[in-house]
């Protein structure tokens, strides 16, 4: 029994140093090495940000931004997202116009942008967009 403890001891010790290196390697902006199989590669960035129909350049400055999904961890890419804009500020019709990899960072960027609250005097307009880049590289 006491050795079934002592394994038990050791192996939650080994949990929590290799929690806290994930932890600090996070903190310092680093990512682990990962296989390539495990890796999905990005389509390169839009530039410029493809056409929207009525809407004016919108500055995201202040806005809530997208959560960095776990499931993307090491990984890079991005996401356009194309919302309506009602008369009082409100976004609406929130979908994924395009994005890469397919569909790795499409959920957070909806949920940010429907949470988004433009001033009333931005004015109602359809078919907004907007770019997401999401990198755990610093860039």
């Amino acid at each position: 029994m006491r050795d079934h403890l002592l394994r038990m001891k050791a192996s939650a010790l080994d949990f929590r140093e290799g929690l806290l290196v994930a932890i600090l390697v996070a903190a310092a902006g680093c990512t682990l090495p990962q296989s390539p199989s495990a890796t999905l590669s990005a389509a390169p960035v839009p530039d410029p940000l493809p056409e929207s129909g009525t809407c004016p350049k919108i500055s995201p400055r202040g806005q809530p931004v997208p959560a960095f999904p776990r499931r993307a961890l090491g990984q890079h890419g991005w996401a356009i997202v194309e919302f309506d804009v009602t008369s009082d500020g409100v976004t609406s019709n929130v979908h994924i116009y395009e994005s890469s990899p397919l569909e790795l960072f499409d959920r957070e960027s909806v949920i940010a942008v429907q949470k988004w609250k433009l001033p009333s005097s931005f004015g109602a307009h359809r078919k907004c967009r907007t770019l997401f880049v999401f990198s755990t590289y610093g860039q």
